[in-house]
């Protein structure tokens, strides 16, 4: 039996009934987000200027950062599933 504590410095917390336990960073994610906001914010004040609300680029640039933190969590997620898969298997 596992159970699994979800954050923002740490994204999952994992502790097993053995007393095993296991962080899984978040920063990351907050990192990538901040990228992102800054990056898509100096963008949109640069339309502003042109008196426009939405662009292809900004569409774009949305949509990697969506692909971004889906690939993080997911990866994230796969990692602590092998651990806790690993962990049972000693059990």
């Amino acid at each position: 039996m596992a159970g699994i504590d979800v954050g923002t410095n740490n994204l999952m917390a994992i502790y097993v009934e053995n007393g095993l336990t296991q962080l899984v960073n978040g920063r990351p994610l907050k990192a990538i987000s901040h990228y992102w906001r800054m990056r898509i914010a100096e963008y949109q004040s640069m339309l502003n200027k042109y008196g426009l609300k939405t662009s292809r680029r900004l569409r774009t640039m949305y949509s990697k950062w969506r692909r971004q933190i889906k690939s993080y969590v997911d990866s994230r997620v796969r990692q602590a599933i092998e651990w806790l898969y690993n962990v049972e298997s000693l059990l």
